[in-house]
């Protein structure tokens, strides 16, 4: 929730009356147009960033440059664009979305004034109508037209860690209560919930879920807090649309849709829900032979739970208005994440880098996941064990999306199958200290030694399409890999 209050409109003013350049703030007497708070919310928002502000203003009723106390008759709130309310059609009209309040009838100094709080960016500049916009001076200007100012405004942006920004700001202590749950915390860690709240609180402040307002016994909840324990994701504006989607489809497109559900729990409070949910839309296939049933599980619930921690810790959270999908077809499971990895998937061994270290750390300290980038490696080293085969990625600039496929016999896999298979397993056997071997992947494949010939035919293949090279005596190795 967003206050404003005399005392902080008492150091604006202040601010404004010191002289110095108010880049983050806006004064006007009563003229008022859409349009142009449109337009200077995208810039102050935009602008508020490079004063270091957490918030921008935008006041009716005090008279530029000699900074009086005029009053206003703007009423924001009464005010519509069409058949719209104003405040839902800046919304719609700015992207991506932003958190701003109105406060009408806001009595200072016995005058009434008009406020816009505006939110600063925390990872890309806002539009609006598609254009982005910066104050230069105490005028909008088009954020295209000053290449230098757009240059320090990435800068500023990529220099603040994502998970430590503020989620949501000045709650007080049963709000903080209400939006985070605080009994899986404990839960998680094997530890009882402490009776005194004092204990909660600076349990939830050393790990940097929350920190402190400059307001007095309030707080502020970090993206990092809001992500791992919300009650509800949906209750933070500036998370919208990092909720898990799970859907279900009949056949093997996207026409029909079975089942759908969005789990918006914290991801650490949520995540044991949500594999359960996902487990339980594993396809089962049941044998019956003398009177002995058996029950075989098409897809690894081992590489599904390593797939879909990786799709949450690695996620790009510069990339709005897409969410961490899993998607159900009959012939396949996809999960997709916003973003590129950060390492090329057949480049994984050995190389450890994390998009989100804290959410990657606290997401281990809870079992989910390995921080160090070795989810690959476990996965492969499942799909050893198990006879799976190995996932398939597709990166894009705007996406990463992995997809398994349900057990097939070495007769039915198609050659993108075998050469995977073949990559993975020279990369495994060479990172247990061993070499791949014609009979080693022979047991791999589980077929005959009368297939010598075949095995060798695929081998050469791989060699040819640059997944692997000769190693000593007879043996492989992968491409990267040295003697």
């Amino acid at each position: 929730m967003t206050n404003l209050d005399t005392e902080e409109l008492n150091l604006i003013i202040k601010e404004l009356k010191s002289k110095n350049e108010s880049g983050w703030i806006e004064v006007k007497e009563n003229n008022f147009t859409p349009e142009k708070v449109g337009e200077t919310i995208s810039a102050l928002s935009n602008t508020g960033i490079l004063f270091d502000k957490e918030y921008s203003y935008m006041i009716f009723g005090i008279k530029d440059e000699t900074w009086d106390i005029i009053g206003t008759t703007v009423n924001l709130s009464a005010q519509k664009v069409g058949n719209q309310e104003l405040k839902l059609w800046l919304s719609t009209q700015l992207n991506p979305s932003i958190n701003f309040e109105f406060f009408d009838n806001f009595e200072y100094l016995d005058k009434n004034l008009s406020v816009i709080k505006i939110k600063t960016i925390s990872h890309t500049p806002v539009q609006f109508k598609k254009e982005k916009y910066i104050r230069i001076g105490s005028n909008n200007k088009k954020l295209s037209e000053f290449p230098e100012k757009e240059r320090l405004l990435w800068e500023k942006l990529s220099s603040i860690n994502y998970e430590e920004k503020i989620a949501i700001s000045n709650i007080n202590q049963e709000e903080l209560f209400n939006l985070l749950d605080i009994s899986s915390y404990y839960s998680l860690l094997k530890k009882n919930i402490p009776e005194m709240n004092t204990k909660v609180i600076s349990d939830f402040l050393r790990e940097k879920y929350i920190l402190e307002s400059k307001n007095n016994m309030e707080y502020n909840i970090t993206n990092l807090g809001a992500l791992l324990f919300a009650k509800d994701i949906e209750n933070f504006k500036n998370l919208a649309r990092k909720s898990i989607r799970v859907i279900k489809y009949k056949g093997k497109n996207k026409v029909n849709i079975e089942r759908q559900q969005i789990g918006r729990k914290g991801y650490a409070c949520g995540f044991l829900g949500l594999i359960k949910y996902v487990n339980n839309l594993i396809p089962r296939t049941t044998e019956i032979t003398e009177d002995i049933r058996k029950e075989y599980i098409d897809y690894s619930p081992k590489i599904l739970r390593e797939l879909i921690a990786n799709a949450i810790i690695h996620q790009d959270f510069s990339k709005t208005g897409t969410e961490v999908l899993i998607e159900f077809f009959d012939d396949r499971i996809d999960i997709t994440n916003p973003g590129q990895p950060l390492i090329e998937p057949k480049m994984f061994y050995g190389l450890h880098r994390s998009r989100n270290e804290s959410l990657a750390y606290h997401m281990r300290k809870f079992g989910f996941c390995e921080e160090l980038g070795s989810g690959l490696v476990r996965i492969i080293d499942i799909a050893e064990k198990e006879g799976r085969i190995p996932p398939k990625y597709l990166t894009t600039e705007e996406f990463t999306k992995v997809t398994i496929y349900s057990h097939k016999d070495f007769d039915s896999m198609n050659t993108e199958d075998i050469m995977n298979i073949t990559y993975f397993h020279c990369c495994y056997k060479y990172d247990e200290g061993n070499y791949m071997t014609n009979n080693s992947l022979r047991e791999r494949f589980k077929v005959p030694d009368e297939k010598y010939t075949k095995i060798s035919k695929l081998l050469k293949e791989a060699i040819n399409e640059g997944l692997i090279k000769n190693g000593p005596k007879k043996t492989y190795i992968p491409f990267w890999a040295k003697h």
